[in-house]
């Protein structure tokens, strides 16, 4: 037999090189992929399971996939930014006088506890000078009338919001509305259940379980801002300020609520449309 295979491997050459060349590509192309399919896995036993070829390769893809996301989600937040800054310089379009501050996180109009806060950019005109004792006052009018109280705001009607992707292994939030209530449902990953340190977004149910509940009146918190109270504030046990953004424009409040996503999310998900939620 040791013969037979010996004389076998002398004279394959020459058979090889009379074959054909369409039977030579598919000898070779055979030969190729035995190899890419053996070798993984030979290496695998060999190393008692240290070393994973196709986990490896997979891991390198599922890095680039996570660099598109993170690209992605800097394009939505710089979006974000702007539309702030637009909104902010532009008192017309109906959030950059209720937006808070710059970017949406200065004092809220109405009573903030500032003085001369009178509805007209926080400042009360200065009286002309002269007259009544050099008090400034006009002479003979005595003091100048009050400013006139800023209008109160309109019942709150409507919630915009956007759930804000960010990329993260950690866990996920569900968000639901009851009324002005706004809650939020934490669910922590299951380290055992990810896959190589990795939630999948498809598999996010499985890979997580639920912890707690946070809730926010969002219509009290508000209120309770513009009369100089805490700016509103979704956290409590949540490991992140899950209010990433709140503004008024009238009966409506625009929030920007963070959305905790894994891997592998749909486009829908990474690049998230606005959202109302009318207020019975």
């Amino acid at each position: 037999m040791f013969r037979k295979l010996s004389k076998a491997i002398r004279t394959w050459p020459g058979k090889f090189r009379a074959l054909t060349t369409p039977k030579k590509i598919g000898i070779i192309s055979a030969i190729v992929l035995t190899v890419l399919i053996a070798a993984p896995f030979i290496v695998k036993v060999a190393s008692a399971g240290e070393v994973d070829i196709y986990a490896m390769v997979y891991e390198l893809i599922s890095r680039v996939d996570a660099q598109d996301e993170e690209i992605g989600e800097l394009k939505v937040r710089m979006a974000s930014l702007e539309e702030g800054e637009d909104a902010a310089q532009d008192p017309e379009n109906g959030d950059g006088d209720d937006q808070p501050g710059s970017g949406g996180e200065s004092t809220p109009p109405g009573g903030s506890g500032s003085d001369g806060d009178s509805g007209n950019g926080g400042s009360t005109p200065p009286a002309p000078p002269g007259g009544n004792g050099g008090n400034g006052a006009p002479p003979g009018n005595g003091d100048p009338p009050p400013a006139p109280a800023p209008e109160p705001w309109p019942k709150l009607a409507k919630v915009n919001y956007v759930l804000f992707p960010q990329r993260t292994d950690r866990g996920r939030m569900v968000y639901r509305f009851e009324g002005s209530v706004l809650y939020c449902d934490y669910y922590s990953a299951i380290p055992e259940k990810l896959y190589y340190g990795s939630m999948i977004y498809d598999q996010r149910e499985e890979q997580t379980e639920y912890a707690f509940t946070e809730s926010i009146n969002l219509a009290a918190a508000w209120s309770a801002w513009e009369n100089g109270g805490p700016k509103p504030r979704l956290k409590g046990r949540l490991p992140v300020n899950v209010l990433r953004q709140v503004s008024r424009s009238g009966g409506t409040l625009k929030v920007d609520l963070l959305n905790w996503i894994g891997r592998d999310a749909p486009h829908g998900v990474r690049y998230p449309s606005r959202k109302v939620h009318t207020i019975p």
